[in-house]
């Protein structure tokens, strides 16, 4: 087929076409407004909004999912043995929520698998000496290898207040809950956790 080549400044309106070529290009066959890309063509150009809403939709690849809770108070040094805290809020009072994460007074439960750090601080205050409750995170009530134990309470010179603190990651499956528990590794007596305590959750992948 014979082609016709214009040159310079030429004003067509409307022009429409069967194929559009370039110079040792691939023939285009068409221009495409598809938001997902889902002809995945090689011979059709895409608009610039459609173009714009593809990355805005799959950025990273990840949507974002966060949750982060805190934690009423209780005695976190209330046995020698690990005891689940059911320490968590209800759902819907969630202090953040983004990705329908749900909670009970157990734990927290993701809202779809993946890869998920998991994060604690949980100041805590106690009126007896040498106070070190050791504290990790559950899933779905089972306990995790990781734990935090830098929670010594001295119990003199007004040293009465310390925080047990720890990140780790876990891969989850969807509505798989996430919550704590703590036991008493050295001295007796209450050590409370207080309401400033939390618990942050954020998918990675």
């Amino acid at each position: 087929m014979a082609r016709t080549v214009l040159s310079g400044n030429i004003d067509l309106g409307t022009v429409e076409f069967n194929t559009l070529s370039g110079q040792s290009a691939i023939d285009v066959t068409d221009i495409l407004d598809e938001d997902a890309m889902g002809s995945d063509s090689a011979t059709a150009l895409a608009t610039q909004q459609s173009i714009k809403a593809y990355v805005d939709n799959n950025a990273g690849g990840v949507t974002l999912e966060t949750a982060k809770a805190f934690l009423t108070a209780t005695n976190m040094n209330s046995s020698t043995a690990y005891t689940q805290r059911n320490i968590f809020p209800v759902t819907g009072s969630l202090a953040i929520n983004q990705g329908s994460f749900t909670s009970t007074t157990a734990g927290i439960a993701v809202p779809s698998a993946g890869l998920y750090i998991c994060m604690f601080n949980i100041p805590l205050n106690g009126a007896s000496a040498r106070l070190a409750p050791q504290i990790r995170f559950t899933i779905n009530g089972t306990g995790q290898s990781e734990s935090s134990v830098c929670t010594y309470i001295r119990n003199s010179s007004g040293h009465n207040d310390s925080s047990g603190h720890m990140a780790t990651i876990y891969d989850l499956s969807a509505s798989d809950v996430i919550g704590l528990q703590s036991r008493q590794t050295a001295g007796g007596g209450a050590c409370n956790n207080t309401t400033s305590a939390a618990v942050t959750i954020y998918r990675v992948s």
